[in-house]
């Protein structure tokens, strides 16, 4: 009887392992479509991935406790494990799609540079212009 539950308990084990690395690759590829992002962006983008990867640590964590327990205690512990996933998972599918339709406005380096040459020579034209009205004025 006792290696009857010490297989439930295995395959359990590798079932929620198997679970936690399928949601551990879904928060890994938000965090790259996150990264792609401008910068202003990714700060309250990233706030969304740090609240999963504290989900998934407390899982871990509730996982290895029950790794360690011995005899039937596995069984008490395998519901709050189940609650953990459960919270995990639904606030993964919950912040995914707001990830993925997350506007990306991006602007090109070299559009960035057309701005920068643009801005600099419309700011040569106004401090030339300043100067020029100044020594009209000392003339």
């Amino acid at each position: 009887m006792e290696n009857v539950a010490v297989e439930a308990k295995e395959i359990y084990e590798k079932t929620m392992e198997a679970r936690l690395g399928r949601i551990g690759a879904r928060i890994d590829m938000l965090q790259e479509e996150v990264e792609e992002m401008g910068a202003r962006k990714r700060v309250d983008l990233y706030k969304w991935i740090e609240d999963l990867r504290d989900k998934q640590a407390h899982l871990r964590n509730k996982l290895r406790e029950m790794k360690e327990a011995s005899g039937e205690i596995w069984v008490d512990l395998k519901g709050g494990l189940e609650n953990s996933a459960r919270d995990l998972k639904d606030t993964l599918d919950r912040i995914s799609p707001k990830i993925k339709n997350f506007p990306r406005f991006s602007i090109s380096p070299a559009t960035k540079w057309v701005g920068l040459i643009v801005g600099g020579i419309v700011a040569g034209y106004f401090i030339g212009r300043t100067i020029h009205k100044s020594r009209k004025s000392i003339d």
